[in-house]
């Protein structure tokens, strides 16, 4: 573990010991830093069909410090540097394979471009993230800035919600298509830029849309919000705070309208894992906290349903969306039975090269632009494209790094949230979800395992 002994301010230019002097400046900046790498789109520039988010300039600038603290720390042989370096190196074999199935594919210079895209990801949310010098001279603003990111992402899909279901001025919806579309109030003299939805069409003579804040997609905005959200409870319970149960029981309640089912079924999964274990434990105070969420999750849901309109979206969520959609796995032309036939499809594609796998398909992105990729689920993505040696590197390096976070000691109960949140993440969002280097996912993962580090070593 790392000691986080008292030390100087981290390793860079003075603006960085200027931002870190201010509490309310660095929990600023790291709330920007999450909310920016969390959203997909508005907030990134896009050049020859590859997109490049603004997140990824300020993680950049972020890491240079952190890496210049960690060649400092290996050289002086500490245990904080040499843990850290070892983290780094469990993605060594991972992409060994991968660039070697970028050599061997039709398209080796698409499938270089996403390893490099998949280093720089992974590379600098891990030296970012697990930065101890954040949490020794920021005064907890790393950790604030993470909740005030994923609590910003959740409220601009709540003023899309109300801005359709409760007054009925958003302009989406109208069109029915599966690709998010813009959404905008419109006011009697301006138009306010508000993110994304994706439209449903009409229902019950209503137009619908599931919103999705910066997001491609909803699934996106909602197993990106799931797998946070036993980490919040975790902060919840090393703070130890009367706040207990708000911040997650909101962004539960967000889940739930994201109208996200993968987010809906990762959720229900590590929140059920949790329980269960506690009650096991007789361990009533996490108990409490898992309860308190619930209830605070419940009464938003329940007065969002004031209106009429909302009423009806929820009752969307439920059935057409909910139940009704295991009917529609026979149909191809469905989202359901897309994903089912994409899956019969991407299998047969591996069996094609089954060790090295295929690497990206030339031409397969919008345009024949960018990065596309034929499978929608995370484990196909990476066995079509590095076949199953770098299904099974991906997987070792993941279990590595989880492992070794959970060497240390820690308070009752934190190390199963964080297990509870791993097995919803690696079981249903990496399932129902693709593109294996995408930033939100491996910021939350590192914030894990950097909330077992902290844990193991002191309450705050």
């Amino acid at each position: 573990m790392f000691p986080m002994k008292a030390d100087t301010y981290p390793s860079g230019s003075s603006l960085f010991h200027f931002f870190l002097k201010s509490k309310a400046i660095s929990t600023f900046l790291f709330a920007v830093l999450f909310f920016l790498c969390f959203s997909d789109q508005v907030f990134s520039t896009r050049i020859l069909g590859f997109n490049f988010r603004w997140g990824q300039i300020l993680l950049l600038l972020l890491a240079w410090p952190s890496l210049t603290r960690l060649i400092a720390d290996v050289r002086k042989g500490s245990l904080e540097g040499n843990n850290r370096l070892r983290l780094l190196f469990y993605w060594a074999p991972f992409f060994l394979i991968y660039g070697l199935a970028a050599l061997n594919s039709t398209s080796p210079f698409l499938t270089g471009i996403k390893g490099c895209w998949g280093i720089f990801n992974i590379g600098c949310a891990l030296l970012v993230v697990l930065n101890p010098q954040w949490d020794l001279w920021t005064k907890n603003a790393f950790l604030r800035g993470f909740q005030w990111g994923i609590g910003l992402v959740a409220g601009i899909i709540w003023v899309q919600l109300l801005a359709s279901c409760w007054f009925g001025i958003s302009q989406a919806g109208n069109i029915h298509d599966q690709i998010s579309q813009r959404v905008t109030i419109s006011f009697p003299h301006f138009v306010l830029l508000l993110g994304f939805g994706q439209p449903i069409g009409t229902f019950d003579n209503i137009n619908l849309f599931r919103p999705c804040a910066f997001y491609y997609e909803p699934s996106y905005a909602g197993c990106a919000l799931s797998f946070a959200l036993p980490l919040l409870l975790i902060l919840d319970e090393q703070e130890g705070s009367a706040r207990k149960g708000w911040l997650p029981g909101f962004i539960l309640a967000t889940v739930f309208l994201v109208s996200s089912r993968s987010g809906i079924l990762s959720a229900f999964l590590s929140l059920s894992l949790a329980s269960f274990y506690f009650l096991l434990q007789n361990q009533k105070t996490f108990l409490k906290t898992i309860g308190k969420c619930l209830g605070v999750g419940f009464l938003l849901v329940l007065m969002f349903c004031a209106t009429p309109h909302a009423r009806k979206f929820v009752h969307y969520i439920f059935f057409p969306l909910g139940i009704e959609s295991v009917s529609r796995f026979n149909n191809i032309g469905t989202s359901e039975g897309g994903r089912f036939a994409n899956i019969i499809q991407s299998l047969k594609i591996c069996k094609l090269h089954p060790f090295l796998g295929n690497g990206i398909y030339a031409g397969s992105g919008v345009g024949g632009n960018g990065l596309g990729q034929l499978a929608m689920n995370t484990w196909l993505e990476i066995g079509l494209e590095s076949g199953a040696f770098g299904v099974l590197t991906f997987l070792g390096a993941l279990l590595a790094s989880m492992r070794w976070a959970l060497k240390g000691g820690f308070f009752p109960g934190e190390k199963f949230w964080a297990f509870a949140a791993w097995t919803s993440h690696l079981a249903l969002n990496l399932n129902l979800t693709q593109t294996f280097p995408r930033l939100d996912y491996w910021l939350i993962f590192y914030f894990s395992i950097y909330l077992l580090i902290r844990s193991g070593l002191k309450k705050f």
